[in-house]
């Protein structure tokens, strides 16, 4: 696929960005930048893990309906705080929350245990230093899940993400049930606001990196035996069904890296790992369905929540009209305090 194919407009990204990305040399300089600071970080992180000493562990794995999982960099615990609180406004009954923190010093698990008590917190031994580097410690998160608990679904949430109504991962249970080879559900093909996806730059990467990694090339070769279509379930919402990631975990592929050079976002890999497996993705974040999720900001407006019925949204840090990300947060804030208030009449 050549960069004139890409839809430098939809992604945000300079051709000269992926002439640089589409050769091997040019990935590796663009990885060794993004993690200039990760071992500076990682002493500090090393550090403030020796501090506060291991976090407990259960001596028996936990039934529970559904685990939330959140990756945590650094500077989000103010986010990470809210986000846990409107799952335990709105889907608190029967689910735990499970954090990854990348390798940070300033999101520990005994600030978080203390704000927030019974969330378990696992700690990244690296950090990633961001986006595109995410799969590794979301697939830590994902193997605690199958340690930990006996759960039917998992939801993957980004820190940027809210959920704003009731019965998410009981609508996703059922889903799963009705239709065993669905694996993934989220937003896929189409957003919220009618939208439709453009995965030329999902395709490009693949393309390209399927030549210099044999990694890739496997994963990628699986998918496309299993009917693979070029689409992803996009990262910042999504739910995984336990089938599913019992399926990954079988094969090894929750011990699979992407190369450390990789542009392969999390969402893609694991789209593609699922699919490998013999499972289908599923829209769950078209109009009328219950989840709303978009890069950087929310694909429907503020004032129709409530009319769409929507469960889960990403993302909060700008309004569709334009709302900075403190109005967004603001007005969902005050949501869930009339449902709060609403509970206890």
């Amino acid at each position: 696929m050549r960069v004139s194919d890409v839809d430098l407009e939809y992604h945000d990204v300079s051709r000269r960005t992926l002439l640089v990305k589409s050769t091997l040399a040019g990935k590796v300089a663009a990885a060794l930048r993004r993690q200039r600071r990760a071992a500076p970080a990682a002493r500090v992180a090393w550090h403030a893990a020796r501090r506060d000493g291991p976090p407990p562990r259960p001596r028996t794995r936990e039934r529970v309906r559904a685990v939330y999982l959140v990756l945590c960099g650094p500077g989000t615990l103010d986010d990470l705080s809210e986000l846990i609180d409107s799952i335990h406004v709105y889907d608190g009954d029967g689910t735990r929350v499970l954090v990854v923190e990348d390798a940070t010093s300033d999101v520990r698990w005994p600030q978080v245990r203390e704000l927030h008590p019974g969330v378990v917190v696992v700690h990244a031994r690296w950090p990633t230093g961001g986006p595109p580097r995410l799969s590794p410690p979301l697939a830590l998160g994902y193997r605690e899940a199958l340690e930990r608990y006996d759960f039917d679904v998992v939801c993957k949430l980004d820190t940027d993400a809210l959920l704003t109504g009731s019965g998410l991962t009981e609508r996703a249970v059922e889903a799963f049930a009705a239709d065993p080879s669905i694996g993934m559900l989220g937003t896929v093909g189409v957003r919220a606001d009618g939208s439709r996806e453009d995965y030329s730059y999902d395709r490009w990467v693949l393309e390209h990196e399927r030549r210099w990694s044999r990694v890739v090339r496997s994963r990628l070769a699986r998918a496309q035996a299993a009917a693979y279509d070029g689409a992803k379930v996009h990262g910042g919402v999504y739910l995984i069904s336990r089938a599913a990631l019992e399926a990954l975990n079988a094969v090894g592929d929750l011990d699979i890296e992407p190369p450390w050079w990789s542009q392969i976002g999390e969402d893609l890999w694991f789209t593609l790992g699922v699919t490998a497996a013999g499972l289908r993705i599923a829209s769950w974040g078209a109009p009328g369905e219950p989840t709303a999720s978009a890069s950087k900001w929310l694909p429907v407006p503020l004032n129709e929540l409530d009319a769409r019925d929507l469960l889960a949204v990403h993302s909060v840090r700008r309004g569709s009209a334009g709302e900075p990300e403190a109005v967004v947060r603001q007005v969902l804030r005050e949501r869930r305090l009339q449902r709060g208030v609403a509970a206890i009449e």
